[in-house]
């Protein structure tokens, strides 16, 4: 039993142990994680009632897992994006569902999450789902679109920013993406893109 719950928890970048109990199935992970902190077997104690793998050991419970079940693995990358998602860390809520090969659903969290963390100044994190999910949905995603073009603005890529915006213009009007965003949103981060680029009058205007 201990051996399963290790695999289990293996796939795991960091566990609590509710969510080992999400993914193992077994109730009694949080004893089970007592023991093998207390007893120094590859797991370190983080803040806040969470634990991680010693790297070496992760990896090689994780290719384990992946050479000997890898429907196994999938399940539980599947079973931590949804239990991270009820649970609001939408970050690995997102890097679970893509590592389980779910796009869609990580599409689906990016795009619903994508503007706060870019309200909260956290575009590594926008960009960095930007950069994995795959091109066709995020081109069909305006939510996904705006929120690339407002993380380009802030981190002062204002070339790059007015193209994404024109782009989305484009779309709109040819009827390829729907009509979706909120009334002046687009003039927003255009007024957001002159004023950055010292147009003063034109970012009144917008």
């Amino acid at each position: 039993a201990q051996v399963d719950f290790l695999l289990a928890a293996g796939p795991l970048d960091r566990f609590c142990p509710a969510l080992c109990v999400a993914v193992t199935g077994q109730p009694d992970a949080r004893r089970r994680l007592e023991e093998l902190s207390g007893q120094n077997l590859f797991v370190k104690r983080l803040d806040d009632g969470w634990f991680r793998f010693h790297a070496l050991f992760a990896d090689y419970l994780r290719a384990r897992l992946g050479r000997d079940d890898p429907a196994r693995l999938r399940h539980i990358q599947l079973s931590a994006a949804h239990w991270c998602a009820e649970t609001g860390l939408w970050q690995e809520a997102v890097r679970y569902a893509l590592a389980a090969g779910d796009a869609p659903c990580a599409a689906a969290w990016a795009e619903a999450w994508a503007m706060r963390r870019v309200q909260a100044g956290d575009i590594r994190t926008v960009t960095g789902w930007l950069a994995v999910l795959p091109p066709a949905l995020v081109v069909g995603s305006l939510r996904l679109r705006l929120a690339h073009a407002w993380a380009l603005a802030f981190g002062l890529h204002l070339g790059e920013a007015r193209d994404m915006v024109s782009g989305i213009e484009a779309d709109l009007v040819s009827g390829r993406l729907p009509a979706q965003a909120e009334p002046g949103e687009l003039a927003a981060v255009k007024g957001l893109i002159a004023g950055l680029s010292d147009e003063s009058e034109a970012a009144m205007a917008f």
